[in-house]
């Protein structure tokens, strides 16, 4: 994954100015976003939720994270109207997804209770 990421970290300026030079202003808000590609990848783990029985858990937690970066993007967008302000909120939206569900994983893996116990 992070070989990946860096290859199209730095080859995306060169290859956006040979074959879409009116998308240069758009690379770094690009980059920004390979970011939380890269942190997506990391909510594999979310079919945990599936085998314990507590995909409304994990349905939480999504939803924390899209509102997360709704507000984040609104105010990075109001404090600098740039194209990178709603990058960085997808950045922080993807973080706190990510943290969410894999801290919750922690949680159920040492003790927590899963639906099916609690019937």
């Amino acid at each position: 994954l992070v070989p990946g990421v860096a290859c199209a970290w730095f080859l995306m300026e060169p290859f956006t100015r040979w074959f879409l030079p009116e998308y240069l202003p758009g690379v770094a808000a690009a980059r920004i976003a390979l970011i939380s590609g890269s942190l997506i990848a990391l909510l594999g783990t979310n079919v945990f939720f599936v085998t314990i029985g507590r995909q409304k858990t994990l349905s939480a937690m999504l939803i924390a994270g899209l509102v997360i970066q709704g507000a984040t993007s609104y105010l990075f967008f109001n404090y600098q109207p740039r194209l990178e302000a709603f990058a960085w909120g997808y950045v922080a939206g993807s973080l706190s997804s990510v943290l969410l569900v894999n801290l919750s994983i922690v949680y159920y893996a040492i003790g927590g209770k899963t639906r099916k116990e609690t019937e």
